[in-house]
């Protein structure tokens, strides 16, 4: 009787200590879902965009019911196997058209997650925003805010970075979402916008910090450009150093790692920046980063060979996932 109640108490105890450890965990992801549009011409709801003729049944790309749904079908089953099959537990996610599209996401990924939703409708042209999705059974929202970047023409605007304040075990954190102005045109022709929205962004940590100086920021996204690019090393002035904000990408960017695949070379444009505070605070403390992959998720055969397993090869269907692939951090709370 006494060895049975011993063994017991151990089993009770490694169940408490599993259960424990692992809410002591916080997993952060970020992914480019390549064009997450629904399959109707919103012209009429947002004048202002007009521009997403092409994902429609009678469009460019012949965006049916069908192929909609087979791509949150894919991206479902992609994040179901993030942090060890259990989701992340914050994801910002940016090319999605609108709320709607969101929720018919979580609606895929189904009960591993009590997922909620923090979106804006930006000026995009082509009608794609930032947003986050977040666990709200282990994480509180606190707040959810946006800043424009102005580049100084009002006929080309482009989106808004997106940042919300969560609370985990009485504990802060604050995310920025950032899906910063294209390279069309060409690299140099249009860097001058990126630096833009690269001043816009350390304004805004900037200013987040002289009124919360302890406060833990993650600044994640598609920036456009790479962590050795002026953007983000000269005017954001994030680096490998954990002196100011800390790059996580350089460390995998010096192994050849990469999200994003373009002549034939991998580049980190999708990047988790985070404050100095994460490695002076005793609230988070950061484990590592990576890129998500496997092996399904990328081309085997014919010209994309290699490269992630996309939705569309130019304007060939191909039904795949994305053209990038997931970016994560993992904290542990003290």
């Amino acid at each position: 009787m006494t060895f049975k109640f011993f063994y017991f108490v151990i089993l009770i105890n490694l169940f408490f200590t599993k259960t424990f450890s692992q809410s002591e965990k916080i997993y952060v992801a970020w992914w480019n879902v390549e064009n997450l549009f629904d399959t109707i011409d919103h012209v009429d709801n947002f004048p202002q965009k007009g521009n997403d003729d092409e994902f429609t049944p009678n469009g460019k790309n012949k965006w049916t019911s069908e192929r909609y749904f087979q791509k949150l079908e894919n991206l479902s089953e992609i994040i179901s196997l993030m942090n060890d099959e259990n989701c992340p537990d914050i994801l910002g996610i940016c090319e999605v058209e609108n709320e709607s599209v969101l929720n018919d996401l979580i609606k895929k990924i189904g009960e591993k997650k009590s997922y909620k939703i923090l979106h804006k409708e930006s000026p995009d042209l082509r009608g794609i925003d930032v947003a986050f999705i977040y666990d709200s059974k282990k994480i509180e929202k606190i707040s959810f805010d946006y800043r424009s970047i102005n580049l100084g023409d009002s006929s080309l605007p482009t989106r808004d970075i997106v940042f919300a304040e969560f609370k985990m075990n009485e504990k802060n954190i604050i995310i920025i979402g950032n899906h910063w102005p294209s390279r069309r045109g060409g690299k140099e022709k249009s860097e001058s916008k990126r630096i833009i929205a690269a001043q816009t962004l350390k304004t805004l940590i900037d200013s987040i910090l002289f009124s919360k100086p302890n406060s833990e920021i993650i600044s994640m996204g598609d920036f456009n450009d790479t962590p050795n690019d002026i953007s983000i090393k000269d005017y954001l002035n994030a680096s490998s150093e954990k002196t100011d904000l800390f790059n996580a990408m350089f460390e995998l960017e010096e192994k050849n790692l990469g999200s994003y695949l373009y002549n034939n070379e991998w580049d980190f444009i999708d990047q988790m920046i985070l404050t100095k505070t994460f490695f002076d605070n005793k609230n988070f403390e950061f484990e590592t980063a990576n890129v998500f992959k496997k092996d399904f998720m990328f081309e085997t055969e014919g010209k994309f060979k290699g490269a992630p397993f996309r939705t569309y090869g130019g304007e060939k269907y191909l039904g795949g996932f994305s053209d990038h692939l997931p970016i994560y951090v993992i904290l542990n709370l003290k």
